[in-house]
Parts: C-alpha cells; structure tokens; sequence
C-alpha cells in the first residue's frame, strides 16, 4: 500500500468514533422507506430493487448498478440484524441481502489487488456525460458497508478481504490514476468524489455515503491492522474536509441544501439525505457542528410555506422521475 497523501491532508484532531450499530443505516434510508411497515412489506424482496436499477434513459434494458445491489444488501440486511428475535419468516431478509451481495459481486472488476464498481452504462448528469465504463467513489463506499453487512450475517472472512481490496481504491487520485476516487483541493482537503467530473463537484450525500463505508470496514470487518490506520486516516480527513466545507451547502436564499458544490441543482429528495446523513455522522463523532447543521438544515426547510414546500416537491420529482 501507498496512500502517501494521507501524511499531508487535513485531518480532525483528536477524532474518537463512537461505535454504533449497523441500525444506523435504517435511519439513513427513512426516506425511502417512510414507516416500519413499509420496510417489512417492501425490504426483502429482491424484484422491488431489481427494478431500481432499469435506466430511465434506455428502459428496455437492465444494467449493473453497483450502488443499487449494495444498498440493497445494506437495507435488506440491516433490518435483519435489527430484529431481535428473528422469526422464520424474517429470513427472507437475510436470504435477500446474501442475494444482492451475489448480484453485487458479480461485477468486480479488478486492478492488480485492487477491486473497482465499473458503471456499465453512458449517463448523463447536468452537462456531464459519463461514457461506459466510467467509476464512482460512492460506489466504492457503498461496496464496504454491504461487506460489512456480509461479514455480519455469515461470520464469513471473504468479505474482510474483498473489503481490503475495495479500500485500495482510495488510494486512486484525481490528476494521477484513471480512474480516481479522491480528490485533494489547493486547500489540502480530501474528498470522495461520487462522480469523475472534472472540474470536481464534491456531491454531498455520495461523500458521506463514502465515509459510511469506510466507517462500516473499520468498525464491523476483520481487516488488517495495516488497513485500519488507512481507514482511520481516511475518515479522519474526510471528517475534517465534511466540517470545514458544510458551510458551501447551507444557502439564505434557498430553502434546500444544494446537491453538490457548483449549487446548480436543489433536490428535496436529497436535502432529507442530507439532514438524515448529519445526524448520523454527529452519531459517529459526537462533533456538535453536525447536530448543529442537521437541525438548522430540517427547521430551515420546515419554515417554507406549504405552497413553496409541494412546489420543491413536484419539480424533485419531474427531475427524478421523468425522462
């Protein structure tokens, strides 16, 4: 390993990550699935993602999504370790999960020791046009927290190293391998970057995501020591980069956060990501900044009138849905 970056980064002083449960990730996904029923209807059944991962673009065909198959897993697996006294009914969230970590790793793509999430599929975004196969860092993340739920479910140490691998893929930058996944600023600030657009964009929610990832290797996967003082490194700078810079994602004239740096596009959808992502990550730190924003981020937004609020509503939804 490399990771020579890491010695000249900004990194948070005196960083203690509290150890959570892989719960967490339930409150995460709340607004895909708003209600404990929805989750026991809806989770567990492998045709509900599986639809997920159709393009909007080319509807007559189905693609490999890495992102789609680990949160899958993550979700699918994650209530099932939440319950506790599983009946023998509720295997059929474990059997999905162990399903889609099948469908997850059935794409790997390897560099050397290192393992990649190719995105098989052109995809437009904004201005940007990224041409099959192209890679993302949150789909590097997404990878390392369904591992981790893996490891959980099965005991197995297969995804410890598949794990390992995954987290080589960090040590990929902008300007100097191809494809990268993290992007060090004329600041000294590391960032995940969800997508390989250049300029780079500093997507929000995929960041966090990324971190969750990392967090999951460190706290739930056997890795090896070697890997833990990496993955230590990386949230710890990602950390410092996500407290110095929430400022660009907080706005007084808009009423939503913006879903990356360059603030061209506002999602609701996202906004409530976000406000779910911060409370997450004060979870994990105990950094009062991210409780801070996290209420500033649901009270601001609450304070729209009710016309202005479905209005956001209906444009999210026409931008997310409609071709």
């Amino acid at each position: 390993m490399n990771f020579a970056y890491l010695n000249s980064v900004k990194k948070a002083r005196g960083l203690v990550l509290r150890k959570l449960t892989p719960e967490y990730h339930l409150l995460v996904y709340e607004n895909i699935f708003n209600s404990k029923e929805n989750k026991v209807s809806k989770l567990g059944v492998v045709k509900h993602f599986k639809l997920s991962y159709l393009s909007k673009k080319y509807p007559d065909n189905e693609y490999y999504h890495a992102v789609f198959f680990s949160q899958g897993a993550i979700q699918n697996g994650a209530y099932f370790l939440s319950l506790r006294e599983p009946q023998p009914e509720d295997e059929r969230f474990k059997n999905a999960a162990l399903m889609y970590l099948q469908m997850l790793k059935s794409g790997m793509e390897f560099r050397g020791d290192t393992i990649l999430f190719p995105y098989h599929f052109d995809f437009r975004r904004g201005k940007n046009i990224y041409r099959a196969p192209w890679y993302g860092g949150m789909a590097q993340g997404q990878a390392l927290s369904a591992f981790a739920i893996g490891y959980l479910l099965t005991g197995e140490n297969e995804y410890a190293r598949l794990a390992e691998s995954v987290i080589l893929s960090f040590d990929r930058l902008y300007g100097r391998d191809e494809p990268w996944f993290v992007y060090i600023d004329e600041l000294g600030y590391a960032w995940i970057e969800e997508y390989p657009d250049v300029p780079p964009t500093h997507v929000l929610n995929g960041f966090i995501y990324s971190v969750f990832g990392l967090y999951d290797a460190l706290m739930f996967l056997p890795i090896a020591n070697e890997y833990k003082v990496v993955v230590d490194d990386l949230i710890s700078a990602s950390i410092r980069t996500l407290l110095d810079n929430l400022g660009n994602y907080l706005s007084s004239s808009n009423h939503i956060s913006p879903y990356d740096s360059t603030k061209s596009s506002y999602s609701v959808f996202y906004h409530m990501v976000h406000i779910d992502q911060l409370s997450v990550l004060w979870q994990m730190t105990g950094n009062p900044k991210f409780l801070e924003v996290h209420h500033f981020l649901k009270q601001y937004f609450l304070k729209q009138p009710l016309k202005l609020r479905l209005r956001n509503k209906i444009n999210d939804l026409r931008s997310r849905f409609l071709k």
